[in-house]
């Protein structure tokens, strides 16, 4: 089991999983943006982010305006 901090709030997984799998379980969609550890995460590389004990990850929604 490993230990990430999601928007500002403790959760314990399986891991170790990726950044895509971590996505899909929380039906993030293409409208999100994902900061892990203070870095963003293009869409390109979710699938080869690891997330271990202790990672950040910062799920920010996108909204469009005028």
């Amino acid at each position: 089991m490993i230990t990430l901090t999601v928007n500002g709030e403790s959760y314990r997984y399986e891991g170790p999983l990726t950044l895509q799998a971590f996505l899909e379980r929380w039906s993030a969609g293409t409208r999100m943006v994902a900061v892990v550890n203070d870095e963003v995460i293009g869409r390109q590389k979710v699938g080869d982010v690891i997330l271990r004990e202790g990672d950040r990850i910062e799920l920010i929604s996108l909204a469009g305006g005028g």
